[in-house]
């Protein structure tokens, strides 16, 4: 989960960052608002935080103008609001395991919580006290377990759509290096008082020549 979560975070800020056409770019971050909306009402917050997670990521966040351009339309800024609320690392994502105690399932949590909790209780307490088997920390590391268990005893009932399935496998979201979201960026978005960018100046080549031979897959949303 952790590949995939990864996957589809870094995905979202692929596609975007390669979308020269401000109206599509704006198209494209709406709709992934809307998505990471739906996979809220469905349960799917490990989803919904990797697509979060895709338009915080910093090449996507510095473009200023396409944000506000898609959040100008009110229904688009409450639901990144509402989701840039669950998704906030305070207190140890308080919210986020609000909204999962109070649904019901089936749903899909942030695995990255009990994760943390897990390496917490492990790092926070010896294996054995006085040569005896530290019984209260691995009933913590068990109840931590059982949670996620939880979850995984109701499942979706979801209409299945193969060729979209197929799409978006793991394998088939190769995405852009951190480097290269960011010279994206900069040539969708220059800073102020730079030139478009520096890189394609250079090579004499266009936005599209980044991203086609890393065989970017691209849906179909507007």
């Amino acid at each position: 989960m952790t590949e995939r979560f990864n996957a589809v975070s870094n995905w979202i800020a692929s596609m975007i960052v390669t979308t020269e056409n401000i109206r599509f770019r704006v198209k494209f971050l709406q709709k992934a608002i809307e998505i990471a909306e739906e996979l809220k009402t469905l349960g799917n917050f490990n989803g919904m935080m990797a697509i979060t997670s895709g338009l915080q990521r910093t090449p996507v966040l510095r473009l200023k103008n396409t944000f506000k351009v898609a959040l100008s339309k009110s229904k688009y800024d409450k639901m990144n609001t509402e989701h840039l609320i669950l998704v906030d690392p305070a207190k140890n994502f308080n919210e986020m395991r609000t909204a999962i105690r109070s649904c019901n399932p089936p749903l899909i949590p942030y695995l990255g919580h009990y994760l943390s909790d897990l390496l917490k209780t492990d790092e926070g307490n010896k294996d054995t006290i006085n040569g005896l088997i530290h019984y209260v920390k691995w009933k913590m590391c068990s109840e931590t377990i059982k949670r996620v268990k939880q979850y995984q005893q109701t499942g979706y009932q979801l209409i299945k759509v193969p060729d979209l399935r197929n799409k978006l496998k793991v394998r088939n979201l190769q995405v852009l290096t951190d480097d290269e979201l960011y010279e994206a960026s900069n040539f969708v978005e220059p800073r102020e008082g730079s030139a478009r960018t520096a890189i394609a100046m250079r090579t004499q080549r266009p936005l599209k020549a980044l991203t086609i031979p890393r065989g970017i897959v691209r849906l179909e949303v507007f």
